[in-house]
């Protein structure tokens, strides 16, 4: 999923409003959006006069649907609930330089 801000406003169901409560006009990119990640495959899928501010991982919630819909409050609370982080697989034999401690047991 990825968060964007945009120089104008962008009327499509794939751009979720997730504008500030505070009034962003005199930034030169004032219009805000959650953008599902599978809907933007490249730069030619974004809008022109948009930046992408930050990719994060999808919420659980999310894993099979669309954003398409769906409020900011919606999509702040699937964060809430938390989110898929991606994982590859551990090398086949462990030494102390890729050792991994998650805290005590």
């Amino acid at each position: 999923m990825y968060f964007i801000s945009c120089k104008v406003a962008i009327n499509s169901s794939l751009y979720v409003d997730a504008s500030p409560c505070a009034n962003a006009s005199f930034s030169p990119h004032p219009y805000f959006y959650a953008v599902d990640g599978r809907e933007i495959r490249n730069a030619i899928d974004l809008h022109e006069s948009c930046i992408i501010e930050v990719q994060v991982p999808r919420p659980f919630q999310l894993r099979s649907s669309s954003i398409s819909g769906l409020s900011i409050f919606d999509i702040h609370q699937m964060f809430l609930k938390g989110y898929d982080v991606p994982w590859k697989c551990a090398p086949a034999s462990f030494t102390s330089s890729n050792e991994i401690t998650l805290g005590k047991m």
